[in-house]
């Protein structure tokens, strides 16, 4: 299946120029997004305790305690394991763009890839929500602002597809001028 590959973004602007900008951008959100998890680590589970029983009571509302501050802890970790995970992969891709070495930009490229199809499921199960349960007005408002942002990323994740594609071009290019042929005699394999 052939995707479509911008080759230029930006008011003319290299696809590399781009793709590099994207990627430092990323690991720059990354570094922020692990630093404001690594903040709760100093939260005990009594602390987290302790803000659901709060959150309970200001919404006269009966809440798990222990559940809802295992539940609490475990997204926070999950997220900040993701975050670090990240910063791996967009450093990898930053140095495979910048090496022209695309097998290291692969990573990052299908990481792109879930997180686009994750955030499609969460729009739309938040239209679904919001239609059901709140307004269809409100509904659609929401849908129509997560669609630009999604679009927004879809365009950004071709971006980095189109990078990815040009490296690999580049990359097999380079391979087949670069190699040197080889003859078969006497069961010895000899450089020309």
């Amino acid at each position: 299946m052939k995707i479509w590959e911008p080759k230029s973004c930006c008011c003319g602007a290299s696809i590399k120029v781009v793709a590099l900008v994207l990627g430092w951008l990323r690991l720059i959100g990354a570094i922020f997004s692990l630093l404001s998890y690594l903040k709760f680590v100093a939260v005990d589970y009594n602390g987290f305790a302790q803000i659901c029983k709060e959150a309970s009571d200001e919404l006269n509302q009966p809440i798990d305690v222990d559940g809802c501050a295992t539940i609490t802890i475990s997204v926070i970790a999950v997220c900040g394991v993701y975050s670090g995970l990240l910063i791996i992969m967009v450093s990898l891709f930053l140095a495979g763009v910048n090496k022209n070495k695309p097998k290291m930009m692969l990573p990052y490229l299908v990481t792109s890839f879930m997180e686009l199809v994750f955030f499609s499921l969460v729009i739309f199960i938040a239209f679904v929500v919001f239609l059901l349960y709140v307004n269809a007005g409100i509904a659609f408002i929401i849908l129509t602002i997560l669609g630009l942002v999604l679009a927004l990323e879809v365009y950004f994740f071709l971006v980095i597809h189109a990078c990815y594609k040009e490296e690999k071009r580049h990359s097999e290019r380079m391979g087949s001028e670069c190699e040197i042929p080889y003859t078969q005699e006497k069961d010895i394999l000899y450089k020309i």
